[in-house]
């Protein structure tokens, strides 16, 4: 019979604790779930640039940024048009993700489900910094002036044109949805990116809707006739792209679309730096810090719209 945590080293019939433990279970379930990472799946393949990253004391990052030039001159007789490098500075912040454990040194001899203490907690320290690291590259933290994809730094396309589960022609294309695809992508047209490949990234709500409805005519879901449109790209699926405040919802989601090329963003990261202390006599302090940011480098090649609703009228 499974006892409860409450009974555990308190049979008589078995060995102390430890055995107690390696009985019940040898193996440690998640019982948290994590959001798909997409921040560095997105630079992986070819958007943004990464920028790695040391604890060198600093806090800001700089870059320089060359602006386009006039148009050139154009005449029978060529005159004079006199030109030179013109530039603008990007600034970004560089606060820490951090996380901290204390634990005895009975705490570290004692087993967990059969394993020791330390990898497992560590283990999950660094899958939540990992989360913490898509929330910041979407949405940032205004507090310490960090702005993330979905930000004044990037193109707000404005309200949807309609709920995007309506399907008005009854065939699996989903009337408002195209409508708002095709105001991006054309958005990133008239930047003259039209050639480029866009991934993008949405709510579960829309996955979830885009994985379920069928096209009448032809083959494949609704997320297989919208992923031809990007030119290549792809459709991600993250929650991390809507504020922590707004919950995800029927009527409340979010899109973004990244152009595909490195004057996107820049994702600025450290590694992550582990260290342990002797906090008291009895107990011991382990820490895992990473130092990790986003910048937005151009206006024109991410865009945004939030307050999507998947319902069908």
């Amino acid at each position: 019979m499974v006892k409860s945590i409450i009974q555990f080293g308190k049979d008589s019939t078995v060995t102390p604790f430890e055995s107690d433990w390696k009985q019940l279970y040898k193996e440690v379930m998640e019982a948290y779930i994590l959001q798909p990472l997409v921040a560095r799946k997105l630079t992986l393949a070819g958007a943004g640039i990464y920028v790695p990253l040391t604890f060198d004391g600093r806090r800001t990052w700089e870059a320089t940024l060359l602006n386009d030039l006039d148009s050139p001159g154009y005449d029978f007789t060529p005159g004079v048009k006199d030109t030179n490098i013109d530039g603008s500075l990007v600034t970004a912040n560089l606060p820490q993700i951090y996380e901290t454990c204390l634990l005895s040194k009975d705490d570290l001899n004692m087993l967990f489900a059969g394993q020791a203490r330390l990898p497992i907690i560590m283990q999950q320290i660094l899958a939540k910094m990992a989360e913490k690291e898509d929330q910041i590259f979407f949405q940032g933290d205004a507090k310490k002036l960090v702005y993330g994809l979905v930000s004044a730094d990037a193109y707000d396309l404005g309200n949807p044109a309609g709920a995007w589960g309506v399907d008005s022609g009854s065939n699996g294309i989903l009337t408002h949805m195209k409508t708002d695809m095709k105001k991006a992508l054309d958005y990133f047209t008239s930047m003259g990116l039209g050639d480029k490949s866009v991934d993008m990234v949405v709510t579960s709500y829309i996955w979830g809707l885009l994985d379920t409805t069928i096209k009448v005519y032809g083959e494949g879901t609704a997320r297989d006739y919208f992923t031809k449109m990007l030119r290549g790209g792809v459709i991600y699926v993250s929650n991390n792209v809507q504020a922590p405040g707004t919950a995800v919802s029927t009527t409340a989601n979010t899109a973004v679309w990244i152009v595909r090329d490195k004057r996107s963003y820049a994702l600025l990261s450290s590694e992550i730096e582990q260290e342990q202390e002797q906090a008291s006599l009895w107990t011991i302090r382990y820490g895992a810090r990473e130092k990790f940011s986003v910048k937005v480098l151009n206006i024109k090649f991410v865009a945004w719209m939030d307050g999507i609703s998947n319902a069908t009228s």
